[in-house]
């Protein structure tokens, strides 16, 4: 960790100190792409199976490629203005909601003020209509132990959508 290669990840609203549901995981993406791709598939490498391999990488990169996406949208939220509120640090959460429920949220952050919890799912993917998204975000959320009593904002973060609305937004308006 002192060296940047491993990072803890905590769930939004967890104690950094106290907090027992920490994930770690390879923080520089060159290395994270490494034990992904190359490590598992070095037999094939030496071998000189290189068409296989790059087979492979085209196959997964997209999932890939999502870890990164919500990490992006994660670091465009914290911070930030978007529709008028300033959010603080951006996080993912993930927990038992009942005995046979878990959940996962790609982005929770909340208001500078406190009084605004976003609800965030990434996407990184081209979607129609982000309608029944949303309403799948809502229906998680109501769930939650922390958005009782506050406003939610839900945000879908996709790499392309045809029809855009409030609640969406697209890598292309991200970078503008």
């Amino acid at each position: 960790m002192e060296l940047g290669f491993v990072e803890r990840e905590i769930p939004f609203g967890d104690n950094p100190n106290s907090g027992k549901k920490s994930l770690y995981k390879i923080a520089d993406p060159f290395m994270d792409f490494y034990y992904h791709f190359v490590i598992p598939d070095r037999s094939l490498i030496e071998l000189g199976l290189t068409t296989m391999v790059l087979n492979d990488i085209n196959e997964n990169f997209n999932l890939y490629t999502s870890r990164y996406w919500e990490l992006i949208c994660r670091k465009f939220v914290s911070g930030n203005t978007i529709k008028g509120i300033t959010y603080n640090v951006a996080a993912r959460w993930w927990g038992n909601v009942s005995r046979d429920e878990i959940i996962e949220i790609d982005i929770v952050a909340q208001s500078i003020d406190k009084k605004t919890i976003l609800i965030g799912e990434c996407k990184w993917s081209s979607i129609s209509n982000g309608d029944a998204l949303i309403a799948h975000l809502a229906e998680k959320a109501k769930k939650l132990p922390f958005t009782k009593g506050r406003k939610i904002a839900f945000i879908l973060f996709v790499k392309d959508c045809k029809e855009i609305n409030d609640n969406v937004l697209t890598a292309e308006a991200m970078i503008n």
